[in-house]
């Protein structure tokens, strides 16, 4: 995503990539999380958990990414570092993006707050040959609101028969 996020309309950071990757903020609120972990599970479950519609499943699924996401934290930050500076030098790619000439199935959750349907719409338009697909039913984790319908829109021979498009 860090290659169109500067040219696709509507992209808004989440909140813990704003706060990881906002040069002013980013050192203070490493030190916060390393001083003080349980702060900084409860705001990743704060966001990650708003990624989840069912309740049981971000009850399940949220503690285990959140574990996962400790041995990743240094890789976290260092993507988090660039990141800014990364799209906007990506953008220079958009080019390629608009030659790729192989379908591209986009599918994106109607409900997500950040990678919306504006957005998933631009992003899908920068492929000349994409389906749109906006999940009713699902927001941010897609192919976990809506895991069998994600595998059929990816897996159909020709995408348009798994169901409408947007």
């Amino acid at each position: 995503m860090a290659a169109v996020a500067d040219a696709v309309a509507g992209l808004g950071r989440p909140p813990r990539i704003a706060v990881f990757s906002t040069p002013v903020i980013r050192a203070a609120a490493r030190a916060v999380v390393r001083r003080w972990p349980g702060l900084d599970r409860r705001f990743f479950a704060w966001q990650v958990g708003g990624f989840i519609a069912d309740p049981a499943v971000r009850g399940q699924l949220v503690p285990q990414l959140y574990e996962q996401s400790l041995a990743a934290r240094p890789a976290f930050w260092r993507l988090n570092d660039d990141l800014l500076t990364e799209a906007i030098r990506h953008r220079r790619r958009i080019g390629d993006l608009r030659r790729f000439t192989r379908p591209v199935q986009v599918i994106f959750g109607a409900r997500d707050r950040y990678l919306n349907p504006r957005v998933a719409r631009n992003l899908a338009g920068l492929f000349p040959h994409s389906q749109l697909h906006l999940l009713d039913d699902a927001g941010h984790y897609v192919q976990v609101d809506q895991p069998k319908r994600v595998a059929d829109l990816i897996t159909a021979p020709d995408p348009s028969t798994a169901g409408s498009p947007e």
